[in-house]
């Protein structure tokens, strides 16, 4: 989560912003068991302001957790806009 806050601030965006599109799941890449957080783990990949984001998250049916986010590479900006 500490991750999550830095970054988002490093790149001046809101939760408010981020919360709808991780929920919303565009893309969504199967990466096993969180064994930490006890939850299927996954990647989404989102866009906020023009700019590309993939999202590693921990989640059940109740709750998502963010692990952490960075800025999503070229074949990860590719999956996502074929996805569109």
């Amino acid at each position: 989560m500490e991750r999550f806050i830095e970054r988002a601030l490093l790149h001046n965006f809101e939760r408010s912003e981020f919360e709808p599109q991780v929920k919303e799941q565009k893309v969504r890449i199967f990466e096993g068991i969180d064994h930490q957080f006890k939850k299927n783990k996954f990647k989404t990949i989102i866009e906020i302001a023009n700019k590309f984001f993939t999202v590693q998250k921990a989640e059940d049916k109740e709750k998502i957790v963010i692990i952490t986010l960075w800025e999503s590479n070229k074949e990860e900006v590719d999956l996502w806009i074929s996805n569109q």
